[in-house]
């Protein structure tokens, strides 16, 4: 049995004593941590004395900020900003919640008094403050920035307008998206612009000038009227396109210019006026100018700067077309040609070149019906469809009558070579030939062999032919004849087989002369 030990007995071992708990304590004033850390710059940390968690916020912030910079117009970025920002919020007051106040007060009072907590709470709300200044300031100041570019934009001075938005950094696009989105929609834009003012071909340039005019941040007024007008110097400039599209759309840009910019009426008015006297100094083609003026002269047009000036210039009508009716004989489309000298002779009759146009009209009348006589001797279907020419020689019933001939080759005839011709502008008679067909009874004859047999007889008959002579100059028949040539009996038959009891009388080529005798 073992001895019983007292209480008091000194042998005896002291228990142990329990262990403190060990906490963290929070140290720092509670409001002075929050309000710090409402910066995002980890200052309620700090203040707190939690070192590490102090660096880690700001790291994070710099690292969401760098996010926020590279794509200011992306909400995803600015979100989880936010919520880090509320994240951090709650966090500290997480730290320093109420139920939390008895195990800290005692610290909080040992360690920092009255004047300590008002002096962090000043430094933490100084901090909030000057960082909020500065978010608004930089606010303000792309606002300022993006007032400069858009002026300059608004004049036309693309140049300008990016330069200003060039003094935009990473921190006007963190503190501000919409600055951000604006500064890149105008830059798209006067992109546009300047790549059409660099451009030297006029049409294309207005073609890159409409990409910029529909573009949601065009803001230079003058874009359509510079638009219309190098449409127009397209128009005046030898293209493979009809010049009137090029008008009309330039025309109808000023229309619609005018109806959402009436302060553009002065440049409109002032670039139809140019426009129509370099038209009438003919500057531009003659079929161009006639086209461009059966456009502008058949609108009614609404607003004054484009219809008075088109009124006004109603006089230059009547020279574009005599010279495109002039420009398009050349070119050799004489059917066109001829509506043309007709469509100005017709509007224009006391014109003072209706004199000059009615000759040329004739002129080409003439090439008309050459052209077409020209077809019908080469085809050889001028006998059944004879046509005038008026450039050919009048016909006289004396002298000598160049004759195209048909019917006959005169090659193989003894005809004077001044009788006949295959030049049409030589021509003055077109004869027709028919024959040689079976003509009147000439003489009998009897024919025998050399040894005396006899062979039988033989008629002879005349050989007729039929003559029809044409005035190449007027087409019409002059000369519509027969005539019958032919000798008498040959004193030699020549046959085959069984003798042939009629025959037509040979003849020699230079009987041929009898034909044309009367016309030469």
């Amino acid at each position: 049995m073992y001895p019983y030990a007292s209480l008091n007995d000194p042998y005896r071992p002291e228990a142990p004593k329990p262990k403190p708990e060990r906490r963290r304590e929070t140290r720092g004033d509670p409001y002075a941590a929050v309000i710090g850390n409402a910066t995002m710059l980890g200052i309620g940390y700090f203040l707190l004395r939690r070192d590490k968690a102090a660096v880690l916020a700001l790291l994070v912030t710099v690292w969401l900020l760098g996010f926020v910079a590279a794509a200011p117009e992306t909400a995803f970025w600015r979100i989880v900003l936010l919520l880090w920002w509320i994240a951090t919020m709650l966090h500290t007051f997480w730290l320093v919640r109420p139920e939390r106040g008895a195990e800290v007060r005692a610290p909080l009072a040992e360690l920092h008094g009255p004047e300590d907590r008002r002096r962090a709470r000043v430094f933490a709300g100084a901090v909030a403050l000057l960082a909020a200044m500065a978010v608004v300031g930089l606010r303000f100041d792309g606002a300022r920035i993006m007032e400069a570019a858009d002026t300059a934009h608004s004049g036309g001075d693309c140049e300008d307008a990016t330069a200003a938005t060039a003094e935009l950094d990473a921190t006007h696009r963190v503190a501000d998206g919409a600055v951000a989105a604006a500064a890149r929609r105008s830059g798209e834009a006067c992109e546009i612009l300047l790549e059409a003012l660099a451009d030297d071909d006029p049409l294309d340039a207005a073609t890159i000038l409409l990409g910029y005019m529909q573009h949601p941040a065009a803001l230079w007024e003058g874009a359509g009227p510079e638009r219309a007008r190098w449409l127009l110097q397209a128009a005046l400039t030898p293209l493979d396109f009809e010049s009137s599209v090029a008008v009309r759309s330039a025309f109808l840009t000023l229309d619609e210019v005018l109806d959402e910019s009436p302060g553009q009426s002065a440049a409109a008015r002032e670039l139809v006026e140019d426009f129509l006297e370099d038209l009438g100094g003919h500057q531009a083609e003659g079929c161009q100018a006639k086209a461009v003026n059966d456009w502008l002269f058949s609108q009614d047009w609404e607003h004054p700067e484009l219809g008075e000036p088109v009124a006004a210039a109603s006089g230059m009508v009547p020279l574009p077309i005599l010279e495109c009716a002039r420009e398009t004989f050349d070119s050799g489309d004489l059917t066109a040609a001829l509506d043309l000298y007709e469509e100005f002779l017709a509007d224009f009759p006391d014109h003072e070149l209706a004199a000059e146009a009615a000759q040329e009209r004739e002129q080409v009348e003439t090439a008309i019906e050459r052209e077409r006589v020209d077809g019908l001797l080469s085809g050889g279907d001028y006998c059944d469809n004879p046509a005038p020419y008026r450039g050919a020689a009048a016909y006289s019933g004396g002298g000598t009558n160049p004759m195209w001939l048909f019917g006959l080759d005169s090659t193989e005839y003894d005809l004077p070579g001044s009788w006949t011709t295959r030049d049409i502008d030589e021509t003055v008679l077109v004869v027709c030939v028919e024959g040689p067909e079976r003509g009147s009874f000439i003489e009998s004859c009897e024919y025998e062999e050399f040894d005396g047999t006899y062979l039988g007889t033989v008629d002879f008959y005349a050989n007729e032919f039929k003559v029809e002579a044409y005035e190449l100059r007027t087409g019409e028949r002059v000369e519509d004849y027969s005539v019958e040539i032919g000798g008498s009996c040959p004193y030699v038959l020549t046959f085959y087989g069984e003798i042939d009891g009629t025959r037509n009388a040979s003849y020699e080529p230079a009987d041929l002369r009898d034909l044309f005798e009367r016309l030469q």
